[in-house]
């Protein structure tokens, strides 16, 4: 969908914020790499509190960056608007290290929208998505995710896996599209760890409610598991 950039102006640079106070609800803009980290190292660390939102005020390149997802620590509970830009050359994780891999780790009651990803490279071993590791009882509408992505359990293009603590309460996933190249293999961890593995060019395992979506790509599997792919 079409997104008019919202004004930022008037909005509070995260870059004038003091990282070693807790930040209280409010709208903030973000407009290079450097506030994109910190906005990482706050979330991490306890400092973001739920129901803040942060806008994005230019495009943002991540090049030299070993990115470490936002939410990998405590889960991104907040607002992300990309605002019509485009996030690109984001590079997170190894193969068959860690998890919870992506631009966020773990998303939970939070809205991401208006958001590109141009170019990222992620990899991790369990819940791998170029946005998104995990998502619990979010709204993700209107973003996109272009790179490659490597993991052995719940692995997407856009999202590892999106996931309900509560049946009734499904994240809401919409006008959203992925052209990823997604690999999943399961040469460097231990079989008892993964029984299995859930691959897809949009999402690796889902429980949402995903509308008007679509993926292009390829899912590629090195592992002699069982893999679902969709």
């Amino acid at each position: 969908k079409e997104v008019k950039h919202r004004d930022t102006d008037g909005m509070t640079r995260l870059s004038d914020v003091d990282s070693n106070k807790h930040l209280g609800k409010g709208v903030y803009s973000i407009s290079t790499a450097e506030e994109m980290v910190k906005l990482s190292e706050m979330v991490n660390s306890g400092k973001i509190s739920s129901g803040s939102e942060f806008v994005l005020a230019d495009d943002i390149d991540l090049s030299g960056i070993d990115w470490v997802p936002i939410g990998l620590n405590n889960a991104f509970s907040s607002g992300f608007d990309g605002n019509g830009y485009t996030i690109s050359n984001l590079k997170c994780g190894e193969e068959g290290d860690e998890s919870y891999r992506g631009l966020f780790g773990v998303i939970n009651d939070g809205v991401i929208k208006n958001l590109g990803i141009e170019n990222a490279e992620v990899s991790g071993e369990l819940h791998v998505g170029l946005l998104a590791g995990a998502v619990y009882n979010s709204k993700i509408e209107n973003c996109y995710a272009s790179g490659r992505v490597i993991g052995v359990k719940d692995v997407g293009g856009l999202i590892g896996g999106a996931y309900a603590q509560d049946p009734n309460i499904l994240s809401d996933i919409t006008y959203c599209h992925t052209d990823a190249a997604v690999k999943i293999i399961s040469e460097k961890v231990p079989s008892e760890r993964v029984e299995n593995g859930y691959a897809g060019a949009f999402i690796g395992y889902s429980r949402a409610n995903i509308s008007d979506c679509y993926a292009e790509g390829s899912i590629e599997s090195s592992t002699p598991k069982t893999v679902y792919t969709g």
